[in-house]
């Protein structure tokens, strides 16, 4: 309180101030872009053959690499595509290494974390050979082939014969083909079978074979490969065999071949797996399949091996014998990514390394350890995830290290990891970061731990610069300053400053080195000073760790003004220090500074010299509280050595000037301004009794609850004349709080009510406060629109109580609330809900309700919004998504002639029997509807007019589905008319006209060229509205360009027929858009071969969706009753007559047959807690008129009667 300590006097303690918060809701989100890399699929050739050298491709450099073809996966940026997946491969021979290297193309503002999948590949000819043979002829070699693992890539295995050495033998090769998805899942895979001969070094496919069916599923891996090598060297023949499991259909292909001049001896056998974990059990027969045992039983001496794996020192294959067994290894391939750091501002296109100084950097990861050497042996992809967290301009380059295999890289992707930098000392006016309240420079915004906040990450900053948070500019004075704050990692030593107008620093107000777990939660800094300027929080870069990591949360800044007039004011009064007592502490831990306000007894008495505060009597005055003033709480003690009592008087005043000038207007607060039903009540008497007699000098506490929303400044005043000085501390004023509890949604049953539906409600209540009991909720309602808005006609409205769920005691329904009622009716409602508790008042919905979408274009709360507003709905025919325009047929134009005038029709296809009586088909203006509706032509459909399931006879259309046709067509629409031959021999119905005839003349005269208002041409529009007004279904068709105003409203654009001689007579259907893959409804044009008006369209019956058909009648409706009006009680002595009015409000007479039971009920309780039920046996009946029917009624207590009773009327329906 800034208040001389010594003298009482007139002062504003809680002064008028501004504060500037930042939960980050103005701090943009932290949205990372990525690098920009596309994926291998785009723009590629995909080749084994062609090695790419030092080539730029889809942003990248890369070197010594092949862009392969795999099998197919979901395409990552068209998901409902497939395609076949491109890849990378990297040469990972130590004496050619491949690379990828990023470009100025694939940059991004720092590198957040790298993000690839890899594989290994293994395709190459180290083949296992038996060297025991050196002349085989006329021989059969055989190999049982099992795979356990292979790449998607086209995987393959092999066997040899007649192999004489590295350039001369022949093959039989299986492969496993990268095809796309089509069909069943086993045909997603085939394979290809290959005789291959290599003779002096030159390959040719002497025979190749294409499986694409059997053997399911086609793959490798699963199961046992039978592969068999035939050789007939006598005849020049070789048969390569493939079978599955050893048993089945036997795959064969046969081929001729002759042999080098070179190397005319028979040679040997041998095995070799690509891209593929194989394991071969090899045997060998003679011509005449008699065993050659030594092969199938040979000593791993018997076999080369492969050779030495690179970089290791096991062979490329392992042996096992009896029988003798061969695996391909697939080895560890072995990279690295390393990094080159451009600098700030060099801009170079690629990484200009390597160099006789320069190179790679291979150790860039100065924090963690993620620059180490990496390794897949999978030929399977494997996903990675490399966190690099680089500040600079940061070429990447991605490395072999030399082994065998090679390494397949894709989906290469990295994000930016800078910080955002929104402070300039000089921004401009037109900046828009200028309207930020709160800046920063390399700041992101952080989630951490469910907290969002502001994280000054070193890693994200320029490592030369500083990182800071500002305040807006306090234009008032800069006062003080909080927010929370932690370092998760490494050390952070940053100040907090204050900064003038022009950015220039004024003065440091603190610094702090924080260390990582050693942070408090919050920290406060205060400048009191009146210069314009920013409080600034900053990192110092040198002092802070290269891994610091600083959060700020809950920034909350204030300026330091002069005094408002909505402060807390003091008049004549003294804020003094005082000794602490804890007894009264309220705030947090203690102050040095512990202050106490002493009321004066007297206007001079230690004011300062030579002022009287004689204006008025001593008081202490609080903020103006928009609200009203609710909770009052403060301590209080006479003054230490005072004789008399001291006094205190609660005053409360609308505006701070009644004080002054309307005296009248001020209110003194007392024992009647309290709640009788607080528990605390008693007490709070007490309270207000004891502040006007204040006789201990020992401290008091003094609570009590009022509820003044009206009166906005309260006053504590003194006693000048016959009392003595009192004491204040720690006072609080609320704003008035009552028991209450909110609406949270009120649910109809069903959510749109038809004609045929009663209709209930569920409502959930929430957010109870001060503890509401005894809560009751009734569903008001009225039927019509005379009286608009729910304040207008909740007093007269029904009433129905809903029942409380036995589990949930805030859930509350009532099924049939609101009887069955005839189409269009509409039907306001609210909910009321009544509780006890403080100052109770009842809560109401309906003020925030929604405009139902499928009343679009009707708003009735719009409609009659100077009344008021209400909840409401309007009883539909049928619900909403089950009717539509079907298809259509317009008139034709060619050359300049008119044609197919009579043979033009809209079907409209919705639930079978739906009632569509009365609904409204329009025909709209396309030139002239870019705002609004241009209606052309309006067909009203008749009355009784309702959907007829019907399907064409002998076909495979299924009947059970639940739609049905209504269909308005000109006179050519019939079976005869061989344009609609697709429904032959089933008939045309015609359910009602297309152009009634006031629209045209009988021979369709009307329909003259420039006058096509009457037809439907090309473009054109038509748009179904329910009886009630609201859009059910808008189509349009013509020039895309022409018609794409409409489309932006909300219709459905169907297509233009085109100008060929077929095309314009060609029908617009909601039909099957011929896509074999996925198949779905559509809009399509098609021919006069599929005409079908009055059934489905081409293929509709299989895709449409399946819906209960519509009750056919209408219901009977019963009788809504008015809330009845006792007129009169004649009490005897133990009787009373009661005399009554009953009417009904929705045009039905009431009649004793609609099974109304009626009902006088009486209660000494006006809430009928436990009320006593007398039933009418008089017949009770009203006219549909509404007007009011009188009824007296004799109840026989057979006791005297009590004089002090509540009557009620009640009918009860069953």
């Amino acid at each position: 309180w800034q208040a001389p300590n010594t003298e009482f006097t007139r002062s504003f303690g809680l002064f008028e101030t501004t504060t500037f918060e930042s939960d980050l809701d103005d701090f943009p989100p932290s949205t990372m872009e990525s690098a920009g890399f596309l994926p291998f699929e785009t723009g590629t050739t995909a080749s084994d053959v062609n090695m790419l050298s030092s080539t730029y491709l889809n942003g990248i450099k890369v070197d010594k690499a092949w862009v392969v073809e795999e099998r197919e996966r979901a395409t990552p940026a068209v998901l409902s595509s497939t395609v076949k997946n491109r890849a990378l491969k990297l040469s990972a021979n130590p004496n050619y290494l491949g690379s990828i290297e990023t470009t100025s193309a694939t940059g991004s503002s720092g590198r957040d974390t790298l993000t690839l999948r890899v594989r290994a590949s293994v395709d190459d000819n180290y083949v296992a050979i038996y060297r025991e043979g050196h002349s085989f002829a006329n021989y059969i070699f055989k190999a049982n082939v099992t795979v356990n693992s292979m790449s998607d890539d086209e995987a393959s295995v092999s066997i040899y014969g007649y192999y004489q050495d590295e350039w001369n033998y022949i093959e039989g090769r299986l492969i496993q083909k990268s095809t796309l998805t089509s069909g069943s899942a086993n045909s997603s895979y085939t394979f290809t079978a290959e005789i291959r001969q290599l003779k002096d070094g030159v390959e040719s496919i002497l025979k190749t074979g294409n499986i694409t069916s059997g053997y399911d599923p086609r793959r490798l891996d699963n199961g046992t490969w039978n592969l068999g090598l035939k050789i007939s060297s006598t005849a020049g023949t070789v048969d390569f065999t493939v079978q599955k499991n050893g048993t089945g259909t036997v795959y064969s292909l046969s081929n001729s071949f002759t042999l080098s001049a070179s190397v005319p001896d028979g040679g040997t056998v041998a095995v070799n797996a690509r891209d593929a974990a194989a394991t071969f059990e090899v045997s060998m027969t003679d011509i005449s399949s008699n065993p050659v045992a030594e092969v199938a039983n040979s000593a791993a001496a018997a076999w080369h091996l492969g050779g030495r794996l690179t970089a290791a020192s096991a062979n490329r294959w392992t042996f096992a014998p009896t029988p003798a067994k061969l695996t391909r290894v697939i080895p560890a391939v072995k990279y690295r990514v390393n990094v080159y750091r451009d600098g700030i501002g060099n801009n170079n296109a690629v990484a200009p390394v390597p160099t006789s100084t320069e190179d790679w950097d291979q150790d860039w990861d100065d924090i963690g350890s993620e620059d180490v050497e990496r390794t897949t042996s999978s030929l399977a992809w494997q996903n990675v995830t490399i966190p690099m967290h680089l500040w600079d301009d940061v070429f990447i380059q991605i490395k072999p290290t030399g082994t065998d295999g090679a390494l397949v890289v894709d989906d290469l992707n990295v994000y930016d990891w800078r910080g955002l930098t929104l402070y300039d000392d000089q921004l401009s006016e037109n900046d828009p970061f200028e309207e930020l309240p709160w800046k920063a420079t390399y700041a992101v915004r952080s989630n951490v731990d469910g907290s969002v906040m502001y994280e000054l990450n070193r890693t994200r900053a320029n490592p030369d610069e500083n990182q800071m948070i500002v305040s807006p500019l306090l234009e008032d004075g800069i006062g003080d300053l909080l927010f929370n704050y932690r370092v998760p990692t490494g050390n952070v030593k940053f100040s907090v400053q204050t900064l003038r107008s022009n950015g220039a620093v004024d003065r440091t107000l603190l610094t702090t080195n924080v260390l990582a777990g050693a942070t408090t939660e919050r920290m406060y800094v205060a400048a009191l000073t009146n210069m314009t300027g920013r409080f600034r929080v900053i990192v110092d870069p040198v002092a802070s760790s290269a891994d610091g990591v600083l959060y700020i949360d809950n920034l909350k800044a204030t300026d330091y003004p002069d005094v408002g007039d909505t402060s807390w004011e003091a008049y004549n009064l003294l804020i003094s220090t005082y000794d602490w007592n804890p007894e009264i502490k309220f705030d947090g831990a203690a102050n040095t500074d512990f202050r106490s306000a002493t009321v004066n007894d007297s206007y001079t008495n230690n004011t300062p010299l030579g002022v009287s505060y004689d204006t008025d009597e001593p008081f202490l005055q609080s903020p103006k509280i928009e609200t009203g003033i609710g909770e009052v709480s403060f301590w209080y003690r006479r003054y230490p050595g005072a004789t008399k009592p001291g006094k205190i008087y609660l005053r409360a005043a609308k505006v701070e000037t009644d004080f002054d000038n309307n005296p009248g207007a001020v209110i003194t607060l007392g024992v009647a301004d309290l709640n009788p039903a607080s528990g605390t009540y008693p007490s709070q008497v007490a309270c207000l009794e004891d502040i006007t007699n204040v006789t201990s000098d020992v401290w008091a506490y003094f609570s009590v609850e009022f509820y003044k929303a009206d009166y906005k400044i309260l006053r504590f005043y003194g006693d000048t004349e016959t009392g003595a000085r009192t004491m204040l501390d720690n006072i609080i004023v609320t704003e008035p709080v009552r028991s209450s509890i909110d609406i949270e949604s009120v649910e109809l049953i069903p959510a749109i009510p038809l004609y045929t539906d009663d209709v209930g409600v569920r409502v959930n209540l929430a957010n109870p406060r001060m503890n509401p009991s005894n809560i009751k909720v009734y569903l008001l309602y009225t039927v019509g629109t005379n009286q608009w808005g729910r304040e207008n006609w909740s007093g007269s409205a029904a009433s129905v109580e809903l029942e409380k769920d036995p589990e949930d005691a805030y859930l509350f329904s009532a099924t049939n609330a609101i009887p069955k009622l005839p189409i269009d009716t509409v039907v306001q409602y609210s909910v009321k809900v009544t509780y006890e508790g403080i100052f109770p008042e009842d809560v109401y919905y309906g003020d925030d309700f929604v405009n139902p979408t499928w009343y679009e274009p009707i708003d009735l709360n719009e409609q009659y919004a100077a009344d008021g507003k209400s909840a409401y709905y309007y009883v539909f025919s049928v619900g909403t998504n089950v009717v539509f325009i079907n298809e259509y047929l317009p008139y034709a134009y060619s050359f300049g002639a008119y044609y197919g005038f009579d043979e033009q029709y809209v079907e409209l296809i919705g639930v079978d029997k739906g009632n569509v009586a009365n609904w409204r088909l329009e025909h709209v203006k396309v030139e002239s509807s870019t705002y609004q509706d241009d209606i052309w032509w309006t067909n009203v459909l008749k009355p009784g007019a309702k959907f007829e399931s019907r399907f064409v006879s002998g076909s495979q259309e299924p009947t059970g589905k639940g739609w049905g046709f209504f269909t308005l067509g000109c006179s050519g629409v019939n079976t005869s008319n061989i344009n609609f031959g697709a429904v032959s021999p089933n008939p045309i119905i015609v359910d009602q006209e297309l152009f009634p005839s006031y629209l045209y003349l009988p021979d369709y005269t009307g329909f003259t060229p420039g006058y096509e208002s009457y037809g439907m041409g090309v473009p054109g529009a038509l748009c179904l509205r329910r009886s009630m007004g609201a859009y059910v279904h808008r189509v349009v068709w013509g020039d895309a360009t022409t018609v794409n105003p409409l489309v932006e409203r909300g219709y459905t654009y169907c297509g233009n027929r085109g100008t060929a001689a077929t095309a314009r007579r060609r029908a617009f259907m909601w039909a099957d858009n011929a896509d074999q893959i996925n198949p779905a409804l559509a809009w399509v044009l098609l021919s006069s071969s599929l005409y079908s008006p009055g059934y489905y369209n081409d293929g509709q019956a299989e895709l449409i969706w399946t819906v209960e058909p519509a009750e056919e009648d209408e219901p009977t409706v019963n009788p809504q009753i008015g809330q009845p009006q006792i007129t009169s009680i004649t009490v005897g002595e133990t009787a009373a007559t009661v005399v009554f009015d009953v009417w009904t409000i929705n045009d039905v007479a009431l009649t004793p047959q609609d099974s109304f039971t009626w009902y006088i009920e009486t209660s000494e309780d006006p809430t009928f807690a436990d009320p006593t039920a007398y039933e009418i046996t008089t017949d009770i009946s009203a006219p549909s008129d509404g007007s009011p029917s009188s009824y007296s009624v004799n109840v026989d207590f057979g006791v005297p009667a009590s004089q002090s009773l509540f009557y009620r009327i009640k009918a009860v329906h069953p």
